[in-house]
């Protein structure tokens, strides 16, 4: 990661936070998520990320916030799903782009059911979008899917990553006691 990179958001979605801001404390971050943060960008856990993300600014317990805004008593899960069906529906150029991003997460990550829920958003398996697109073009001559900022809404393969057919996404915090090296249900690391 360069130092320029450090200036601006990872990704606008969901990583919308930049690293400079993290470590200049220009907000009231809450360790240890602040740190999760930014060593899982680093490190392309982008499922650890924003799982950090969703924490950074405390207002959770047992895996639920519990902040009046902007939806109370909801899972960070089920928070999440909501943003990807906003953003998806909203920004489809940035969304295309997330998918894109997330598509190189590191076979390390802690969280890949954060992953997962982005991209079963789009409707389309981690890994499937590319296989999709080769079809169309096969059938269609050289004709791609855009945007509508006109942009290639393609993703490249999950490497790693595509086993996450396999996961289940856990709408119970207290299901999950170990993943990310953190206890969601208290959580702390």
């Amino acid at each position: 990661m360069t130092d320029s990179s450090i200036m601006h958001p990872a990704e606008q979605l969901f990583l919308d936070i930049s690293i400079h801001d993290v470590l200049t404390k220009r907000l009231p971050f809450v360790e240890p998520w602040a740190t999760m943060y930014v060593d899982s960008i680093r490190e392309q856990r982008y499922g650890d990320a924003i799982w950090a993300r969703s924490l950074i600014f405390g207002g959770t317990e047992d895996g639920v916030i519990t902040e009046e805004w902007p939806n109370p008593d909801i899972t960070v899960l089920d928070n999440l799903r909501e943003n990807a069906v906003e953003a998806k529906t909203n920004e489809p150029g940035f969304y295309a782009r997330a998918l894109e991003f997330y598509a190189k997460t590191n076979s390390t990550d802690g969280h890949p059911e954060v992953i997962k829920i982005i991209f079963e958003t789009d409707g389309v398996k981690p890994g499937e979008r590319e296989a999709e697109e080769d079809v169309d073009e096969e059938e269609e001559g050289e004709e791609s899917e855009e945007g509508e900022d006109g942009e290639q809404a393609e993703v490249g393969e999950l490497g790693e990553l595509n086993d996450l057919d396999d996961l289940e996404v856990l709408d119970d915090p207290e299901k999950d006691g170990n993943c990310c090296a953190h206890n969601q249900s208290t959580n702390k690391p």
